[in-house]
Formats: C-alpha cells, structure tokens, sequence
C-alpha cells in the first residue's frame, strides 16, 4: 500500500474525536418500558390473576409485550393457546363419553327394573360392590401417574364410570318414568346454560378459583346431614339436602368447567391429566341429577 492510499485513511473527521465522557440522564418514571423496542410503552401492574398471567403469555401482543417482529414469543403463545384447546377437548369427550355410558347403563337397568329390584332385595348387599369398586379405581387413577402406565389408568377410569353409572341406575329405577324423564330434560337445560356462563366468564377473563373453598365447606357439611338423615329417616331434611345440593353442584359445575376453560385444570397436575379434569365434571353432573331426583320423587310422592 502506497503512502499516499495510507494518508487517505487518515481523514480528519477520524483522527479529530475528542475523549469525552458523556452522561445521559434518563428520568424516572412509572410507566413500564416494553422489552421489545417496537412495542408502546404500557402502563400496567404486573399480573395478580391466573387469567391475567394467561392473557399475557397467550396473548402477549394485547400487553405491547410483543409485536409482529417477534416470532419467537409469538409461535410459542400459540402453541399454548393450541396445547390448552386440545387439553378442554379431550377432557370434554371424555365426559361425553362418560355421560353416554351412565345413560346406556341405566336406560337397560331401567327396563329391567323389575328383575334388579327383586334381585337386590334378595341381595341387599350387592349394592354396595359399585360403591367400593368406584372408591378403589378413583385412588387407583391417583395412584397411577407415570407416562407408562396411561393404559392402566384408562381401564380404571372405564370401571370407575361403569362403577358410577351402575349407582345412578340403582337410584333412578326407584323412581317413576315421568320423574326420571323430567329429572333428565331439567338437567340437559342447566348443563347447557351452566356451560355457556362458564365459557363466557373464562372468555372475558373472570377467573372463579375463589369459589373453590367456599363450595367445599359447603359440601363436607352436605355429607355430614346426608350421614346424619340415614339415621333420622326425615323427608323435610332430604328435601333440603337435594335442593342445597341441586345449587353447591351446579356452582361446582360452573367453578370447574371456568378452570378447564381458562387453563387453571391444566396446570394442575405435573402432567395434563384431561381424565382427572373429566371426572370432576362428570361427578358435578350426575350429582345433580341425582338430586333434581330426589326432589321430583318426594314433590311426586306428596301429591
């Protein structure tokens, strides 16, 4: 290289820069600067609730958190947004089929019903297998959690709801064909308006986890007067029972289809559990119908 290309490189807008320090004072605000330099700065606190940590990680572009430059973050909402939709659908067919098999079973108990009342007197004891066969594989499906033994744990949860469906078959052959046919068309009217307020509330982000230990104190005190009335023999207890019980299971109905909708059953367990999530559900619905039952057969009896 020449002497004359050297001295080129050497311009005096390079070789003239002061050494100087520069301080720059950036003021203190509480507005909350968004990680990503293309968002708007936003204004908010951080997030109390489960829904609002939900919307922020599967909707993080509604929070300025993220914008259309940012797919990284973006893909991986969505992914969520897919693995919590999947979740709410393999738990919703899980109680379809559920329901299905408890209307299967009891609609044949239901014919037969002369046969098997005959056959239970005769045997009063043989009530009790479906009761203890449902308590022992809904502790086996707790028992069984590793990805190994998911087979064991769908053949429990298959005899857990045949278990089920057998009891709703034992108790509804009790009872008049009108009484067991508008028990049935009530309950369809109430789990369908029950599903569309849960799924509204969960859409517009009210999270009804609060209702949790409230509608458990409520029920341990339902079973205490249940276990007391096998005792006392009182119609105007059941009676009461049935409609306070008709009320705490349509709450448990509303309280857990809202956590399945906005994601709260999904993260309980170390692993999704949409078995868990259905059995819940499953239980909150024949409850009722047991209990819309019990309040249509004694209204029925007094007339």
């Amino acid at each position: 290289m020449s002497k004359n290309t050297r001295d080129n490189y050497n311009t005096p807008h390079m070789n003239s820069v002061p050494e100087t320090s520069y301080k720059i004072d950036i003021p203190e605000t509480n507005v909350h600067k968004s990680p990503n330099p293309g968002a708007e700065p936003f204004n908010k606190s951080p997030p109390n609730t489960f829904w609002e940590r939900q919307q922020m990680y599967c909707n993080p572009m509604s929070q300025g958190l993220v914008t259309h430059n940012s797919p990284g973050i973006y893909s991986f909402s969505k992914l969520d947004e897919q693995s919590i939709s999947s979740f709410v659908n393999k738990t919703l067919n899980y109680v379809f089929a559920q329901l299905c098999a408890t209307a299967a079973v009891t609609t044949a108990m239901y014919v037969n019903k002369t046969a098997i009342n005959n056959y239970i007197v005769a045997h009063s004891g043989v009530v009790w297998i479906p009761i203890i066969l449902s308590f022992v594989t809904l502790m086996g499906m707790f028992c069984f959690s590793s990805r190994d033994e998911n087979k064991i744990k769908k053949a429990l949860f298959c005899l857990f709801t045949i278990s089920c469906s057998m009891m709703v078959g034992v108790s509804a052959i009790q009872y008049a064909p009108n009484v067991v046919l508008t028990a049935t068309v009530t309950l369809l009217i109430m789990v369908g308006f029950i599903n569309l307020y849960a799924y509204h509330c969960a859409n517009n982000g009210r999270d009804l986890s609060f209702m949790g230990p409230s509608l458990l104190g409520v029920l341990i005190i339902i079973i205490t007067l249940s276990i007391l009335n096998i005792f006392i023999h009182s119609s105007l207890l059941q009676l009461t029972i049935a409609g306070i019980s008709v009320i705490v299971f349509s709450l448990l109905l509303v309280y857990d289809l809202n956590r399945l909708y906005n994601g709260c059953e999904k993260d309980d367990y170390i692993r999704p559990e949409p078995l868990m999530a259905a059995i819940n559900i499953y239980l909150d619905i024949i409850n009722i119908f047991l209990s819309l039952l019990q309040i249509l057969g004694l209204w029925s009896s007094n007339d």
